[in-house]
């Protein structure tokens, strides 16, 4: 008999009142929070004390959701706004001609678009973090891949795959490389040569792991694992001629083109130098949407409603974020994330210092339940595992590793990562059968990182 898996929403509504009832299990507790680098917010690892229980009621968990839907605010109005100009440039015919173009221009080489484009959001990832840029991506991909005969999971395993190897493998990722070798005391991004090693492992095996799902599934589509939620997708298919013929490339559709391509080029400057966020993504994007209704010529109040619709069709998407951040918001309430921190830091000293590195990998994973932020969970974790990997003999520079394939490594999986959650929606695809992609690959992703934790602790990599 096959188990339904509940609706998305339904799994992070039942983590809401899981975590609920745990703040009346777990003791309450609170680390003293002191000034680190740069003037952020660290904890004293020395001052652990357990407080008064705050533990979060029957009403409570319904206010949780309207809490974390404004906490969540930024990134999911900004996924409105990108649904809204995704259907926008759609309406132009832009996407069309342009997927056309590439089919025409590819031939039979199609499959090496797959390595191209995880390549290229693999190294956005491995500079600047960012893995809600994925959502961004998934728009273009989806009906790029579908076009191309492959299905909806190889669109989303090369965004999702590409960006979270690269986050988790990254060379100077802000949020959890630079923020964590800062507090440990580390020179900025030192340890690139390894950092390198791991990173190009990690994208060798993820490229080839997506790669042979889509050629099984171009060779014989009954295997693909979103057949059916394909099916009832069929606009986004372009594959027999008529739907070719019927939107060939004209000069506002290269203008249109021409005004995404400057959009991406000036988002990722404004990422990567200007320090931007979603906010400033979402200004882009519905400049975008604006400048590509006016040269595509589809008149304001067309474009008006392509942009209502586009909107319409990632409300899920949108809401899921709002969703996950509740789960964080009734455990910061009920003040046991520090309580949590504490025990797992207790267990990880107790275990043999040749599998300490394991062990603290395990730790910051299970964190990741409770604190998805990577910069969150940094300024929480570090100032702990620094001094307990001074005790058991692990570097500095090997606990930092430890915390970055922590941080990254479930981020794919876990229903909580808002950000992946959403690329999910967009594509349609339920979370079991992505459960079902996904975790051959993470188990090698685990297996991977454990041995070069290893090979670190042995060489007792450094400088320290």
């Amino acid at each position: 008999m096959k188990v339904k898996v509940p609706h998305v929403l339904v799994i992070l509504f039942a983590m809401v009142i899981i975590a609920a009832i745990a703040t009346y299990v777990v003791p309450a507790g609170r680390y003293n929070r002191v000034k680190g680098p740069e003037g952020r917010t660290v904890v004293d690892p020395t001052s652990f004390r357990f407080t008064s229980r705050s533990p979060v009621g029957l009403f409570g968990v319904f206010e949780a959701v309207p809490k974390g839907l404004t906490d969540a605010g930024m990134i999911s109005f900004t996924i409105f706004i990108i649904g809204g100009t995704w259907e926008v440039i759609y309406a132009t015919g832009a996407i069309t001609a342009g997927v056309r173009r590439i089919m025409e221009s590819l031939e039979d080489r199609e499959i090496l678009l797959i390595p191209l484009l995880m390549v290229i959001f693999g190294i956005i990832s491995a500079i600047i973090g960012a893995a809600e840029l994925a959502i961004v991506y998934m728009p273009v991909v989806l009906p790029l891949c579908r076009a191309l005969g492959f299905d909806s999971m190889t669109a989303a395993g090369v965004v999702l795959a590409s960006t979270c190897a690269a986050f988790s493998a990254t060379l100077t990722n802000p949020f959890s490389v630079g923020l964590s070798q800062q507090i440990a005391g580390l020179p900025l991004y030192s340890g690139l040569g390894y950092r390198l090693i791991v990173l190009i492992c990690f994208m060798a095996v993820t490229i080839v792991y997506v790669m042979r799902y889509a050629f099984r599934v171009r060779a014989n589509p009954a295997l693909s694992l979103t057949k059916e939620e394909d099916a009832a997708r069929g606009r986004l298919e372009i594959t027999s001629m008529a739907d070719q013929e019927a939107i060939r490339a004209n000069p506002r559709h290269t203008v249109v083109g021409l005004i995404l391509l400057g959009g991406f080029a000036f988002m990722i400057y404004g990422v990567l130098r200007l320090k931007w966020f979603m906010t400033e993504i979402g200004a882009v994007f519905f400049l975008v949407a604006v400048l590509a209704a006016i040269f595509g010529r589809l008149g304001l109040s067309r474009a008006a409603e392509e942009f209502s619709k586009g909107a319409a069709g990632v409300t899920l998407a949108a809401l899921v974020v709002g969703f996950a951040r509740a789960i964080v918001v009734v455990v910061e309430q009920g003040n046991i994330i520090d309580t949590i921190v504490w025990a797992l830091a207790r267990l990880v000293q107790n275990l043999p210092a040749t599998i300490t590195a394991l062990g603290l990998l395990v730790a910051i994973l299970l964190l990741e339940f409770v604190v998805p932020s990577a910069s969150g969970k940094a300024l929480i974790t570090m100032p702990i595992m620094i001094p307990l990997a001074d005790i058991v003999g692990v570097t500095r520079q090997t606990a930092v590793l430890v915390y970055q394939l922590g941080d990254g490594l479930c981020n794919i999986c876990y229903p909580i990562e808002g950000s992946t959650m959403a690329v999910l929606s967009m594509a349609g695809i339920p979370y079991e059968k992505w459960l079902k992609f996904i975790m051959p690959l993470v188990a090698l992703w685990f297996a991977m990182g454990s041995v070069f934790l290893f090979i670190a602790q042995a060489i007792k990599w450094g400088p320290f």
